[in-house]
């Protein structure tokens, strides 16, 4: 009637399972009781709700009956028998009582779940926001345990990371599997689950919490559908929890689930930034961030270290243009930019770098353009890596494929020369010889002046040929005294015609005294004659004026002789000076160049220990610069020494051996008029045939024949007739192989190089019988009588 809600027992025991199974504000009891008397009552009710409000009934008012109540918890008390007007007053006193305990617990509970938040706000540290909702847990549920537990990595178990109360020592670490226990429940359910009292339930089992818990209340922490953890709180008096108690425990736990996802998560990346800083402070290739316009905004060690640089911050505070204070030619800088604009990214672009300490250094450059979601250009990121020895070694590699390259392209002309010699020099041969016999022959002297004159010319053909020879076989030149001003003018002179028709002029610039210096006259010759042609050919379709300038000099402190031809040609493009000197290279047109002239013209130039330069620049001409040395290190032949006579010696027999009958014929004509007998033979094998019938006193074969050829001859006399090996001169008009070469050296046999002159002939036959018939008088010729019969 008074608007309270009664309940009543008539015993303790009954009051306090009423008191567990519910809420109440007021506990009214009588002080006398059997078994359980008020005091005792109010004790173990206030043990399981600390804020319940007591009254005590009594018949005995007396101050130490009022002392023991108000010890054991009690509010006020009541003298019986009591009237309804005095007691509703204390009534309504003990509600205002229960209801400002309420209030206050509320607001603590407010005070505690503001200060869990704002701790839980100010940290991001795993451990420490564990820590804090344990506490907070304890202390909004006034429990006497509190644990989280979270999932192993594996997902199979649950670790308790964190207890509060007395036996966290014990606890801590503990494992269960994720599927069993009230654990395993909560964390498949993802609901609360409270238990009260000793726990049997089967779908705990085999795990059941200790016989001391006797209440607990069990929650999942979960942060959009994924579980956090599970947070339990236990209590070992037999009270349940309150309903505000339960609903603190559920803002707690959605708080707790929020903080530690973002905890993990702020983890994670703290781990990915340490792992990312570790990959960016310790990588070998540089890493960079730069601004659109060309600033540098972050940049690892090796990136500074690749520069030159102490530190990042010196490297950043010191470049604040890319394009212009890096790149050695900013232009490469200025396609770097254009290739990342156009395409967003650029991978392995190769320039040359400038250090801080002015070396260069090839770097190859990787980047990308970074957006945001509108696709607007925000920065640019990327490596840099050194590769200055791998373009050193590619340099160095490719210098040497080159020089093989060159080699192999020599070879090949060493052989094509030496085919071409060959085939040259037998028509040589037999022109030299008729000329010479024509001359020797003849006593009219305009006749004996035409075969002069074409005795000359087909030396100079010869002495061409020989420097392609030289040419193939890199030997050095003979030396000669040359004079250098004589050279350039006959050579000027022979071309005189094809200057003269395309309108070119040629100033000289000669020194009047330069020196005289050892050198090979007739490859000097062939070098100017080459410059000077092709100098006449690149002005041929130039607007006049057209001039040549040829200057000589000598300069005396580094001991050489210079000359140069500069011409007002098209001139020569940068990127073909390092292969004009290749052989079979030409800017002609096909048929005009053999790409040759260059080539021999370097090698006869450094055959004479000097070097020869071109300086040209496109529209402005060309100019050749030679220099040669004046010490050269061979001795010096002196020019057009006459050879001491010889006694002539006539009337013996000679065998000629050459494939090529007229140079057989030619060699045959020039012996008999010298007062030989001469045989010939146009084959090794036919010759073997003519030694086997009759004996010689000397035999000359050609080297290089079909068939049985002259090694392969003096190999037959060396085992049957080896006597008449010292008989043997050879006759060549090519390099020779190795084995050929051997085959000289081991024999010592006189050689006679084609194309051959009468004098030389006489000169190199004549020795040779003199060694022979010197030989005899001394009785040293140990010579078996020939043998007819074939053996």
């Amino acid at each position: 009637k008074r608007g309270y809600e009664a309940v009543g027992f008539t015993s303790g025991a009954e009051a306090l399972e009423a008191l567990k199974a519910q809420t109440f504000d007021l506990l009214l009891t009588d002080l006398m009781m059997p078994e359980m008397d008020g005091l005792m009552l109010l004790r173990a009710a206030l043990g399981i709700d600390p804020h319940l409000v007591g009254l005590m009934m009594t018949g005995q008012g007396t101050v130490q009956t009022a002392v023991e109540a108000m010890k054991a918890g009690a509010f006020d008390y009541v003298l019986k028998p009591f009237k309804l007007q005095v007691l509703l007053p204390t009534l309504s006193r003990a509600m205002d009582v229960r209801r400002l305990r309420q209030e206050n617990l509320q607001l603590r509970e407010t005070v505690a779940m503001y200060e869990l938040t704002q701790a839980m706000a100010h940290t991001l540290d795993f451990n420490t926001i564990l820590h804090k909702i344990a506490d907070a847990a304890v202390q909004q549920c006034e429990a006497d345990e509190a644990s989280i537990m979270l999932p192993t990595n594996e997902g199979n178990e649950f670790y308790i990371a964190v207890v509060r109360g007395e036996h966290q020592a014990g606890l801590l670490g503990e494992r269960v599997p994720s599927e069993q226990g009230i654990a395993g429940w909560v964390g498949l359910q993802r609901e609360p689950l409270l238990l009260q009292g000793e726990v049997h339930d089967p779908r705990f089992a085999p795990l059941h919490p200790r016989p001391d818990i006797l209440s607990a209340i069990s929650l999942p922490l979960e942060v959009g559908g994924r579980l956090v953890g599970i947070l339990n709180v236990n209590a070992t008096q037999r009270r349940p929890f309150s309903l505000g108690q339960i609903k603190a425990l559920r803002f707690i736990a959605n708080s707790a689930s929020s903080a530690l996802e973002a905890a993990r998560l702020h983890a994670e990346v703290q781990q990915a930034e340490a792992k990312y800083r570790s990959i960016f402070e310790q990588a070998i290739e540089g890493i960079f961030q730069s601004t659109l316009d060309g600033r540098f905004i972050t940049v690892n060690p090796a990136m500074a270290h690749l520069l030159g640089y102490d530190s990042c911050e010196e490297l950043k505070a010191a470049v604040t243009n890319i394009d212009q204070q890096l790149y050695v030619d900013s232009t490469e800088g200025t396609a770097f930019q254009s290739l990342l604009a156009e395409r967003g990214v650029v991978q392995r672009f190769e320039a040359q770098l400038a250090s801080k300490d002015g070396r260069v250094i090839w770097a190859s450059i990787s980047a990308r353009v970074v957006r945001d979601p509108d696709g607007t250009p925000l920065y640019i990121e990327g490596t840099a890596e050194d590769i200055t020895e791998r373009r050193r070694v590619e340099e160095e590699l490719k210098r040497q494929q080159e020089t093989l390259y060159q080699a192999e392209k020599l070879a090949t002309m060493g052989q094509l020369l030496a085919g071409v010699a060959h085939e040259l020099n037998n028509p040589l041969s037999v022109v030299l010889g008729q000329s010479d016999l024509l001359r020797e022959s003849t006593a009219d002297i305009t006749i004996a002046t035409r075969a002069e004159k074409i005795n000359q010319a087909a030396s100079r053909c010869a002495r061409i040929v020989k420097n392609f020879l030289a040419l193939a076989r890199q030997h050095p030149p003979e030396r000669q005294k040359v004079q250098l001003n004589q050279i350039v003018r006959e050579a000027v002179e022979l071309l005189a015609y094809p200057l003269r028709v395309d309108g070119v002029e040629v100033c000289f610039d000669l020194e009047p005294d330069l020196p005289v210096f050892a050198g090979d006259p007739h490859q000097l010759h062939q070098v100017v004659v080459n410059l000077v042609s092709n100098a006449q050919q690149a002005m041929h379709d130039q607007p006049p004026p057209r001039r040549l300038t040829i200057r000589t000099q000598f300069e005396p402190a580094p001991g050489r002789i210079t000359l140069s031809m500069a011409d007002t040609g098209p001139g020569i493009p940068k990127g073909l000076q390092a292969k004009i000197f290749e052989p079979f290279f030409t800017t002609k047109p096909q048929g005009v160049g053999t790409g040759l002239g260059l080539p021999l013209c370097q090698g006869i130039i450094e055959g004479h220990g000097g070097v020869i330069r071109v300086v040209s620049q496109p529209g402005q001409g060309a100019m050749f610069r030679i220099e040669l040395p004046m010490n050269a290190p061979l001795q010096v032949i002196p020019q057009a020494q006459t050879p001491e006579p010889l006694p002539t010696i006539q009337g013996k027999a000679i065998l000629v051996v050459d494939d090529e009958s007229e140079v057989a014929g030619v060699l045959a004509e020039i012996l008999s008029m010298e007062g030989h007998q001469v045989e010939t033979a146009t084959s090794g094998l036919l010759a073997w045939d003519l030694l086997q019938e009759r004996p010689f006193d000397l035999i000359l074969s050609d080297l290089r024949m079909p068939g049985l050829d002259g090694p392969g001859l003096y190999q037959r006399l060396e085992q049957h007739y080896p006597w008449l090996c010292r008989k043997v001169i050879f006759l060549t008009g090519d390099t020779l192989r190795p084995e050929t070469r051997e085959l000289l050296e081991r024999s010592a046999a006189p050689m006679l190089n084609k194309p051959f002159a009468f004098e030389e002939v006489r000169r190199i036959v004549q020795r040779t019988l003199q060694g022979l018939e010197a030989e005899e008088k001394r009785g040293r010729r140990g010579e078996a009588p020939l043998l007819t019969a074939k053996p």
